[in-house]
């Protein structure tokens, strides 16, 4: 016997002519026999052709092919393609009118395959071709997103700001469900309960709801995953803002703390409401985040839009509360020291889980990846800068300040902190005290806990907050004095 090494093509045209009794060339056999060539298959490695039809996701079926481009690896009767027209038949379709072939160009197998390229780069809605290049068609999105997520892991500071998008993926994730687990559904099913808003108001609030939309194009660049986690942070500040317009007494109710604990099943595990599980790349996750904010915000708005509609709410106090969220200011941050000075349990937490922390005041995080706090003490003393830019969570501490964001802080509090403070605010940290720079970053922001003022013994949280300024919670002077305000402590009542 004599082995000749030849192409498909050259092989059957020598079978033809005599020159051969057999071929090995199976792909090229098909078409020639479909064209009327008298030849025989005599033996087949398997049952059925290994050859498979692969299609954009959004392709469910044959007819959906209409229309569409499909790469196979050369034109003009190929096995790839007699067998695609074969099937397209038997769904009732006209290969030549229903559907357009491109050639690939190609046989190979691995990723690097141009049938593979034109399927996964949207130049090709569908690819017929083997099962190695079936398999890599598979394989080959999930490997480009690792290797966008690699390059966005590995990309310079000068190109993207956020140093550590799993930290702002993963803060997001949690927010969000915390939020709609502990705060948003619980009152729905409070309401529903009560036949105050049901949810058959809800249902019928629908048409009248405009879905929320990322602002940011979906696209997997380094780049472009940095605007959608943004988007996201906006789109998670914009819900925790609506679920807190939403929390006021509707037909003479009011769901106190204690309702709430009821009907998220903190007593009672029967009635828990089950948080959901983020799992896949990075970009996978934040795509699923994309698509859970689209159905929470809904949820939200329709429930709004209920509330309207029995008269709980009036579309003007909606848009005067919207207008005051949008006005940032130190508040927030005097909120969070205030509580932090009278709630012990609260300052551990804030100080160890900062962002976790902030949420029991219903506080949007902002784009926070994570919420660092440093509190002042008699032995330490603590200032923040960015050394960057002018990283800042001005959701928490108001408009950034126009000295944190110009070079001479940024320069000389790092390089002589204790002078820079002297000369600048005309604040002086005692030379045994410790002094301790944080550098806020985009990941990771800062804030400061100051030192209560002496004399303020029995003021409520809204009077302690009105003492903390902005220029505290940087680090950079103290409180207010209690003489700045006129405030009448409370005093405790006795028993008599």
């Amino acid at each position: 016997m004599e082995i000749v090494q030849a192409t498909g093509t050259v092989g059957i045209q020598a079978l033809m002519a005599g020159e051969m009794q057999f071929s090995g060339a199976a792909s090229s056999a098909v078409p020639a026999i479909a064209r009327g060539a008298p030849l025989k298959v005599v033996y087949a490695q398997s049952g059925r052709a290994n050859y498979w039809l692969v299609a954009k996701p959004e392709i469910k079926s044959l007819p959906d092919l209409r229309g569409k481009r499909i790469v196979v690896p050369n034109l003009g009767g190929s096995t790839y393609e007699h067998l695609a027209n074969g099937a397209l038949r038997r769904a009732g379709m006209d290969p030549a009118q229903d559907v357009q072939y491109v050639a690939g160009g190609s046989a190979g197998g691995g990723s690097s395959d141009v049938l593979v390229g034109s399927l996964v780069s949207g130049l090709a809605d569908a690819m017929v071709g083997n099962v190695l290049q079936r398999l890599a068609a598979e394989v080959e999105p999930a490997r480009q997103r690792r290797a966008r997520e690699r390059e966005m892991a590995q990309a310079p500071a000068a190109h993207l700001h956020m140093q550590d998008p799993e930290a702002h993926v993963r803060a997001v994730e949690e927010d969000l469900e915390y939020y709609r687990v502990k705060r948003f559904e619980p009152r729905v099913l409070y309401l529903h309960r009560r036949g105050l808003v049901t949810l058959y108001d809800i249902l019928n609030a629908l048409p009248r709801v405009t879905p929320w939309m990322s602002s940011a194009p979906p696209v997997e660049t380094p780049e472009g995953l940095e605007q959608r986690i943004r988007a996201l942070e906006d789109g998670l500040d914009e819900y925790i803002r609506g679920i807190a317009f939403t929390s006021r007494e509707i037909g003479g109710h009011t769901m106190v703390i204690e309702d709430g604990r009821k009907e998220r099943g903190d007593y009672d595990e029967f009635f828990r409401i089950a948080k959901k599980s983020h799992q896949g790349s990075l970009a996978e996750r934040v795509a699923h985040l994309e698509a859970d904010l689209r159905d929470y915000m809904l949820l939200l708005q329709a429930f709004v839009q209920a509330l309207i509609a029995r008269g709980a709410l009036s579309q003007e106090d909606l848009d005067r509360q919207r207008a005051e969220a949008a006005d940032h200011s130190t508040w927030h941050g005097g909120r969070i020291v205030a509580r932090a000075w009278v709630d012990p349990a609260f300052k551990r937490n804030l100080l160890t889980r900062g962002r976790e922390a902030v949420r029991e005041l219903d506080i949007p995080p902002g784009r926070l990846g994570k919420l660092g706090v440093a509190e002042n003490t008699e032995t330490v003393h603590n200032v923040v800068v960015c050394t960057l830019c002018s990283c800042y969570p001005y959701d928490l501490l108001g408009d950034t300040p126009w000295w944190y964001k110009h070079d001479s802080y940024k320069q000389r509090i790092v390089r002589d902190p204790r002078g820079a403070l002297a000369e600048l605010f005309d604040y002086t940290v005692p030379p045994q005290m410790e002094l301790r720079v944080h550098d806020s970053t985009s990941d990771v922001r800062w804030m400061v806990i100051p030192r209560r003022p002496a004399g303020t013994e029995g003021w409520t949280e809204e009077q302690l907050a009105r003492l903390v300024t902005q220029e505290s919670l940087i680090g950079v002077a103290e409180p207010l004095p209690p003489s700045e305000l006129d405030v009448t402590p409370q005093t405790p009542r006795t028993n008599v």
